[in-house]
């Protein structure tokens, strides 16, 4: 094995463990929208830097480079669906880029598919899709953890004082974050 294909599967694999720890970041509070904007920032950052990786294993082996299948296809197509909307859209800039609250532009979605595309070559190659999600669901129940102690009143709830909302700021994020890992958590048990 050559030393680029040893270094960009590092990168790759660091990027990997990056991801599920991305939910604990918070700006600082004076920071407009500190619970979105750095997530989403860091998330695009690592998702960058694992795809230029990746790049470098798909040119050298061509075992990482993605098959063709049907979810491919549909993300493929959903991508360039959306990517037209955004461009004959009312308003080409906020469709591509999205606002501060929300940052669900097409931005978001090119570097979800980049996610994809990473996750399912290099996660299969590695044979390394059930310790990932393992290890996803492990950082889940950190994260549920940290909503115990907010409902115990060991950390402050941050929104409205009533409902946990963990590092997300938002009860409804929260929520979401939990329905995913308890889904997770019952597909292995099931398995």
């Amino acid at each position: 094995m050559n030393i680029h294909k040893i270094l960009a599967n590092a990168v790759v694999l660091a990027g990997f463990v990056a991801v599920p720890f991305i939910p604990f970041i918070i700006l600082s509070q004076t920071t407009f929208f500190p619970f979105i904007v750095g997530k989403n920032f860091a998330f695009r950052i690592v998702v960058e830097i694992m795809f230029s990786a990746w790049l470098v294993l798909a040119f050298i082996d061509p075992a990482y480079r993605p098959k063709k299948n049907w979810l491919l296809g549909a993300f493929a197509a959903f991508l360039g669906i959306i990517t037209l909307s955004a461009i004959f859209g009312e308003n080409p800039t906020k469709s591509f880029w999205s606002n501060f609250e929300r940052m669900e532009g097409v931005v978001t979605y090119f570097h979800l598919f980049a996610y994809f595309i990473v996750a399912s070559t290099v996660l299969t190659v590695r044979d390394l899709c059930r310790p990932y999600l393992n290890f996803h669901l492990g950082v889940g129940v950190i994260m549920a953890l940290y909503g115990v102690m907010q409902w115990a009143g060991v950390f402050e709830v941050v929104q409205d004082g009533i409902r946990i909302n963990g590092t997300l700021g938002n009860a409804e994020y929260m929520s979401t974050y939990a329905l995913f890992n308890i889904f997770l958590a019952g597909f292995f048990i099931v398995r």
